[in-house]
């Protein structure tokens, strides 16, 4: 072998192992350090201002419909609105700031893959990508506009397990994917959750009226068939709640169904939305200028609905009536409810689309072509489609449309508070007055001119005194006057300020229903169909109530009776009517006079009547007949006088002498008497 030949091979050799060693040298050294360049970088390092973004895009993947669902927000005429939802207007200032400051400065933490084969592991596969085939794997697609421009554009997969707000991340235009911190971000493809979804927003305590109309619109005789129309009120948020036309006696509130009916108002809440034809908002937000007017195409839109204009009162009538709240701020709602439908969830929220009816119209109107064609259908296929019909209004949700406005009632404020009345200064006359009625004498008589002479000059003092009086009490009204004056206005200005805020209210909330359909659930609807029987039970007698009149009627009687004849019987048994013993002292003594009266009147008449006669007869019965009788005559003369007449009468006396004079005929002893000093006044 040459010396040339072994060079060669020599030289082979060389470059064989100069080729190996860089094969392995290849093979073994570190991956490209340019894929770790930007590890520790954020995403998007230009995106610093949140309020820079004027649009968000979420596109989600729904397991349970196995479809892409996308929802977004936008800046239009300075407002946040959801193009997928009629441009309803987004309660996002707080949600969107906050989506939006989340994504600013979210850094790549550490690499995981490079390659695409793996973003189906991780659950990175674009939701939007019409490619993807298959349900599984897919991410979370946020989006970030500034215009029409997009600022962030990422891709959020599975959560890092065992790590707190980590997640695989990659953007939408990259395949190697990282981990990264989004902090507590939860971002929500549901409409219900990017919206102020609480119709009303009011607090229970503020309800002061509350008005349950229950008419329905008879769509076939163009007529309203009234129901129930209850009124409840209550002054504060503390005191009871009272239905006009209650009967106290009878009937009582039930009160835990008006707190129900509160409930429900309360629980009021958005599920979807349809916008109103121009016609029908402009009159409502009071905007009928540039030639906007209703026509019938508007009148129609309301109708399908479940609502219809009033022409003879310029109203709007519902096919379920009304409930009217009032709250103490002023504000007056009218909430109308229109038609119940059902569907699904998008059918709920934004209402099929006219393209998707007309789809679905052409090709249920084909396959019954098909069928005709065919002549025959078969009974398997009439049970399959019955299950079909059966399973769908399962799925789908009932709902009833909702027509709001609102009204200023200035009575829910309460009363306009009222001046106070100034004092008037004393005028001179009145205390010249004053004084001269003081100064004036009991009587004419000479005693009192001496009086009025001698005290002409306290007179003057007293009138100087009446004067000072009269300026006290007058400063002392008027300082009480100041006081309420400044309490008035206070409260004045209290009123006007809150008839303002209530108007602005009543102003704010106009505009915001003016626009829109709301669309609830029929189940809350249900819980607000409220009628009399509802709210009034019958109300439960006191115990025992029923039996206490029997025993009070009696009574009286019993008790009278006895005493009548007490005061009869005596008289007329014993015939003792001296003036001592006819006090109504001595009516419980007079069963007592039986056995006196009898021995006594014998032996000691005769004798005794004439030394006697003179000093008793004048002092004792005209004297004392005259005090004693009238006082005793009027009172007892009513109840005694018709069971004393008869008795009288037989006995040949006189009734009427007896009952003006009972002293003078009490006893023969007496008249005897009187006869014989009458006879010797005569002599």
């Amino acid at each position: 072998m040459s010396q040339s030949v072994r060079t060669i091979i020599f030289l082979g050799v060389a470059i064989a192992c100069v080729g190996i060693g860089f094969a392995t040298h290849s093979l073994n050294k570190p991956s490209d350090l340019d894929a770790f360049v930007d590890v520790g970088e954020p995403f998007y390092p230009d995106f610093t201002d949140p309020n820079a973004a004027t649009g968000l895009r979420v596109a989600s993947f729904n397991d349970e419909t196995s479809k892409t669902e996308a929802f977004s927000v936008e800046v239009k005429d300075g407002l946040w609105r959801i193009p997928s939802h009629h441009d309803y207007p987004a309660d996002g200032e707080d949600q969107l700031a906050k989506t939006a400051a989340s994504m600013i400065g979210v850094e790549r933490q550490a690499l995981i893959e490079r390659t695409k084969a793996a973003h189906k592991r991780y659950n990175l596969l674009d939701p939007l990508d019409k490619e993807v085939t298959g349900t599984e794997g897919r991410g979370d697609r946020i989006t970030l506009y500034q215009g029409d421009e997009p600022v962030v554009d990422i891709i959020v997969g599975k959560q890092v397990e065992g790590q707190q707000n980590q997640y695989y991340i990659r953007a939408a235009d990259e395949d190697r994917f990282y981990t990264a911190n989004l902090g507590d971000l939860k971002i929500s493809t549901k409409f219900s959750d990017w919206i102020a979804k609480d119709i009303l927003d009011i607090n229970k305590a503020d309800a002061r009226e509350l008005i349950i109309n229950r008419y329905q619109v008879d769509e076939v005789r163009r007529g309203i068939v009234q129901g129930d129309r209850l009124t409840l009120r209550r002054p504060s948020s503390t005191a009871d709640w009272a239905l006009e036309g209650l009967n106290a006696s009878k009937e009582e509130l039930d009160t835990s169904n008006v707190t129900a009916l509160l409930d429900a108002l309360d629980d009021l809440s958005i599920v979807g939305v349809r916008r109103k034809p121009k016609g029908i908002s402009a009159g409502l937000k009071n905007e009928t200028g540039d030639g906007v007017t209703t026509t019938d195409f508007d009148l129609l839109d309301l109708q399908e609905k479940g609502f219809f204009f009033d022409r003879r009162t310029g109203g709007i009538l519902s096919n379920e009536g009304e409930v009217l709240l009032g709250t103490s701020q002023g504000v007056l709602y009218v909430l109308r409810f229109g038609e119940e439908f059902s569907g699904s969830e998008v059918d709920i929220e934004v209402g099929r689309k006219v393209e998707d009816q007309d789809k679905k119209d052409s090709k249920e109107s084909s396959q019954d072509e098909t069928k005709k064609e065919d002549g025959k259908e078969t009974e398997s296929g009439e049970d399959e489609s019955e299950k079909d019909e059966a399973e769908k209004s399962d799925t789908e949700l009932k709902s009833r449309y909702l027509f709001v406005t609102a009204q200023f009632d200035e009575s829910l404020i309460g009363k306009k508070p009222t001046p106070p009345v100034k004092p008037e200064p004393p005028k001179e006359e009145e205390t010249e007055k004053s004084a001269a009625e003081e100064e004036k004498p009991a009587d004419d008589s000479s005693a009192a001119k001496e009086a009025e002479s001698d005290n002409k000059e306290s007179g003057e003092t007293e009138a100087e005194t009446a004067k000072e009086d009269l300026q006290k009490a007058y400063e002392k009204a008027l300082e009480k006057y100041e006081e309420d004056l400044e309490i008035y206005e206070i409260k004045l200005k209290d009123y006007e300020e809150d008839m303002k805020k209530g108007q602005e209210r009543v102003d704010e909330l106009n505009r915001r229903f003016a626009d829109w359909y709301y669309v609830i659930a029929a189940d809350v609807f249900d819980r607000m169909k409220i009628n009399r029987t509802d709210l009034v039970k019958a109300k439960e007698q006191p115990a025992g109530e029923a039996g206490e009149n029997p025993t009070v009627l009696p009574e009286t009687p019993a008790v009278e009776k006895p005493e009548m004849k007490k005061t009869v019987d005596p008289a007329k048994e014993t015939g003792d009517t001296k003036p001592a013993e006819m006090k109504p002292e001595a009516t419980p003594e007079k069963p007592e006079s039986k056995p006196e009266s009898k021995p006594e009147s014998k032996p000691e008449s005769k004798p005794e009547s004439k030394p006697e006669s003179k000093p008793e007869s004048k002092p004792e019965s005209k004297p004392e007949s005259k005090p004693e009788s009238k006082p005793e005559s009027k009172p007892e003369s009513k109840p005694e006088s018709k069971p004393e007449s008869k008795p009288a009468d037989e006995e040949g006396g006189k009734p009427a002498a007896a009952e003006k004079d009972e002293p003078v005929q009490a006893t023969p002893e007496t008249d005897e008497a009187e006869k014989k000093e009458d006879a010797k006044d005569d002599e």
